[in-house]
Formats: structure tokens, sequence, C-alpha cells
């Protein structure tokens, strides 16, 4: 199966993985892609995700994360580092369902922060340019 991407800023992404030329790409070629990093552009459909079943690192930056981008998160099974870099995020304590080690959050806006304290499950996490955080409550995380 073939699966064609219109987005220009990730397609110049995977190409530049897979080391291809054509920007056609079939679903074996996806799941070998373990790393992304998804940049707002106009042609950008957020729900070419689903092709990347073995995705274990994701970056999306500049992006409304809507609910619809949220499940397909979600239905990342392998996903272990996530990174918000300005996103807007509708409904964050949807994050908290995932088994993620890394988590960071770099300028997102986000109304609060109450989901991270019940990610016991991460090594890492970031947080820049967040404001409405109880510091003393990340303790728990230890």
């Amino acid at each position: 199966m073939n699966i064609e991407i219109k987005s220009r800023s990730l397609n110049n992404y995977l190409t530049y993985k897979l080391d291809k030329l054509e920007e056609i790409y079939t679903q074996e070629e996806l799941l070998t892609i373990k790393e992304l990093v998804i940049d707002n552009d106009e042609n950008l459909d957020i729900t070419v995700l689903k092709y990347f079943e073995n995705l274990e690192s994701l970056e999306l930056r500049n992006l409304n994360i809507d609910e619809q981008t949220l499940n397909i998160i979600l239905s990342l099974k392998k996903l272990k580092d996530l990174k918000f870099q300005l996103c807007q995020i509708s409904n964050p304590n949807k994050l908290k369902e995932l088994n993620l080690r890394g988590l960071h959050l770099d300028c997102s806006e986000i109304d609060e922060y109450t989901f991270i304290y019940d990610m016991t499950n991460l090594n890492e996490l970031t947080l820049t340019g967040v404001s409405n955080l109880e510091i003393d409550k990340l303790n728990n995380l230890i």
C-alpha cells in the first residue's frame, strides 16, 4: 500500500530519514521510522501519524493539539518520548494515559498541569515557559 503525504515539512523529514527522492511511501517504510518531528504547515494532515505504529519519539511543533490528535497520539503504543513545542493542547489530561519515559513541554499553551502528577513512569520531564504548576507535587514523581 502506497501512502502519499502532502505536508512539505514532513516529506522533507521522511525523504531524509528514509534516504529516498520520491515522496510516496510504503507502509513498511513508515513502520521503520522510530523518531518523528512534525512542524505545522498548510498541508499537514495529522492523521498520517496512524501509519507510524513503531514510533518511539515524537516531537510536535506549532500545532493545535485537539481531541482527534490526542487520540491518534494515544494509539501509538510504542511511544516513549513526547515533546510539544509551541503547541496548544486542548485536553492535556489525556496525556497521562500514555506510558512515557520522557515528556517535554516547551512554551506550550496548557491551562492546567495536574495530569503530570499522575505520570509516575516519567524518567525525564522538561518544562519551559510553564506557569501555574505546583512544583512541590512533582516530588511524587521521584
